[in-house]
């Protein structure tokens, strides 16, 4: 189980890109967002590993993230 003090965070989810599984992340200046192997989301309460397929920049802060074995986003 992954715990919260393992975590640094380095950006916010913003919303989904599309519906091929792309979401676009607001990232904090000083990381860059290409060297991470994954990100790590919480739902519920529980910390997830998604692992980043491709990722394109869209402006200096903020990029689009394409994640592994997602084809599709749904939203309420």
């Amino acid at each position: 189980m992954i715990k919260s003090e393992e975590i640094t965070r380095v950006g916010t989810t913003l919303k989904p890109h599309g519906i091929k599984g792309e979401i676009s992340v607001l990232h904090n200046e000083g990381y860059d967002i290409n060297e991470l192997s994954c990100i790590i989301l919480c739902i519920d309460g529980i910390y997830v590993p998604f692992f980043m397929e491709s990722i394109r920049t869209k402006t200096h802060e903020t990029s689009i993230v394409k994640l592994k074995d997602i084809s599709f986003l749904l939203c309420n």
